[in-house]
Parts: C-alpha cells; sequence; structure tokens
C-alpha cells in the first residue's frame, strides 16, 4: 500500500435493490407489456381485415356454421326456414335459405345486400366421409351413433353462385 492511498469503504447493511432501480425496473416490464398487448390487438385487426378482404363469402358461411354449431341437436320438426328468428334447432337448417343472409346471432347482417346464404344438412358414417347415408337429418342422430352431420354452406350474390363451404359437425 502506498503513503497516501486511502483504503476503501464498504457501507454495512443488506445489500439489495434501491427505490430508484425497482420504479426503472417496473416502468420497463410495464412499457414491454403494453407493447406486446398493442402488437397482439394489432395481429388481430390485420388478421380480421385479411379475411374481409377475401370477400364476404368465407364470412358469411362462416356466421352459418358457428349458429349451426351452437343449435340444440333434439329435432324441431321445422325445416328449410327462411328467417334467422326460425333457426331453433339444427334441423331448422335442412334446405335453409336466408336473404339477405344471417349472422351467427340469428339476427340479419346488414349492409350485405344481394348476397344470400343456402344450407344443406347431410349425414355421413364416420368410417366413410366420402359418401352421404340415406339417413334424414331432420330426424336427428344420436351423440354415440358413429355418424356425423356435414354441413354445406352455398354463398351466393345477387343471385349467382360464389363458392360453398363445408364443416363436419358431431350430432
Amino acid at each position: 500500500m502506498t503513503p497516501h492511498a486511502t483504503p476503501r469503504t464498504h457501507r454495512g447493511g443488506p445489500a439489495g435493490f434501491t427505490l430508484a432501480e425497482l420504479l426503472i425496473t417496473a416502468l420497463v416490464i410495464g412499457t414491454a407489456f403494453v407493447a406486446a398487448t398493442w402488437s397482439m390487438t394489432a395481429t388481430a385487426r390485420t388478421k380480421a381485415a385479411y379475411d374481409k378482404a377475401a370477400g364476404p363469402a368465407p364470412f358469411l358461411a362462416q356466421e352459418i356454421f358457428t349458429l349451426a354449431d351452437g343449435l340444440p341437436r333434439v329435432p324441431s320438426g321445422i325445416t328449410a326456414v327462411t328467417s334467422g328468428a326460425a333457426v331453433i334447432a339444427l334441423d331448422s337448417l335442412v334446405g335453409a335459405s336466408f336473404s339477405p343472409p344471417i349472422l351467427a346471432d340469428a339476427s340479419v347482417a346488414p349492409g350485405f345486400d344481394g348476397w344470400g346464404q343456402s344450407v344443406e344438412l347431410s349425414v355421413y358414417a364416420v368410417d366413410d366421409l366420402t359418401t352421404p347415408t340415406t339417413l334424414d337429418p331432420a330426424d336427428g342422430l344420436a351423440p354415440e351413433s358413429g355418424f356425423v352431420y356435414r354441413l354445406d354452406v352455398a354463398v351466393q350474390h345477387d343471385g349467382e353462385p360464389v363458392e360453398t363451404f363445408s364443416w363436419w359437425i358431431h350430432p
């Protein structure tokens, strides 16, 4: 040790973080959280914009599928409905046609003048998903029957077919 060097002093007490360090850390984490949330929201909006950019046909078909998937499976005895208010069970969609189109909540889709949705429901055996059976979908299916429904939604614009979409629905 040199004669003029001052020895280092060490403050006593427990080691830890200062209040300023904790506040800066909270600010950084909070900013990252806000940025991540904003990014997820922007991604969801971009996806919705791309979905609409493909045209209204996929949107209108998806609305029927969402409606159908939430309907009771017990037959109502009402088929080939033409208004959302008449849709009360899955069999209501057998031969259904909506113009103006309807949304998943069975209300009329605003702003879709000239558009329409035609719905077909058929029954397929789980071990043969290529050929429909002769079973009438209006009669209903037991949940453990080995059969599934196929929902076909044809979307039209000004009476001309645009595209047809299909989904499998569990009884």
